[in-house]
Order: C-alpha cells, then structure tokens, then sequence
C-alpha cells in the first residue's frame, strides 16, 4: 500500500513598519533589516529576539 505524502506548509509571518519615516529617524543601520523597513517594505523577522518584541510591543511594526 501506498504511503501518503504529507506536506507541512510554514506560514510566514512578515511584518512592517508602521511608519517608515519614524523608523528611519528613530534607528540607525545597524538594526536588523533596517533598508527594508525604512523603505516601507515587509521582512520576515527574528520573533524571539528582544529587539522583534520591543518593536511589536510599541507598535513599532505591526504584522503583514
């Protein structure tokens, strides 16, 4: 008998800057991903680094 293949789908969860311009003016290079969120573009985030928690908590980003 055949077996069946199941295939586990990963959701991603991207996330973005809720204002761009504040972001750019608040944080220097040095952030994580900090060209893409600067340009208002959603990135895929480290959801365990302290950083990633600061941010969600103060509405810094907010999820895609």
């Amino acid at each position: 008998m055949a077996d069946k293949v199941t295939k586990e789908v990963k959701v991603v969860t991207k996330y973005k800057a809720t204002d761009p311009k504040r972001f750019k003016e608040s944080y220097t290079n040095i952030v994580p991903f900090y060209e893409e969120l600067c340009k208002g573009e959603s990135v895929v985030l480290d959801t365990k680094s302290k950083i990633f928690k600061k941010w969600l908590n103060n509405n810094i980003i907010t999820k895609e």
